[in-house]
């Protein structure tokens, strides 16, 4: 998170501190927004749905996923359902792989080097240790 935005309370100091936070300022722009309009598909959230096809598409992701798979564990989803999700997801691709051209929060390079560090296992195992 601090390389895309800095959290500040209401004497300009930054914070991590949920509730002391008044602003976040994006990085890339050096904007000031309520935290509410930061976490807003106008902002952050916005930018995962503009990469989401663009990110299928430069990964090769498949968009056929097999409906008989078992739970590897996950408690978050019901898999019962899983072909009701598999659906929900395909709504995220509505946007046009361009659109990943225009992100308000990341920087899209900045981003894939994330990705392909934290896909190192023993960097991901920094990550969640």
């Amino acid at each position: 998170m601090p390389r895309i935005v800095r959290f500040t309370d209401k004497r300009g100091s930054s914070t991590t501190k949920k509730d002391d936070i008044v602003w976040a300022e994006i990085q890339k722009t050096n904007i000031k927004i309520k935290p509410a309009d930061f976490f807003s598909e106008g902002y952050y959230y916005g930018d995962y749905t503009r990469m989401n096809t663009w990110l299928v598409i430069h990964y090769r992701l498949p968009l056929q996923l097999d409906i008989n798979i078992k739970n590897p564990g996950i408690k978050e989803v019901c898999y019962a359902d899983i072909v009701e999700i598999l659906e929900e997801l395909k709504s995220y691709l509505i946007m046009p792989p361009k659109a990943a051209d225009d992100l308000a929060v990341f920087n899209r390079k900045e981003l894939l080097n994330y990705i392909r560090s934290i896909a190192n296992p023993k960097e991901l195992k920094k990550v969640i240790d």
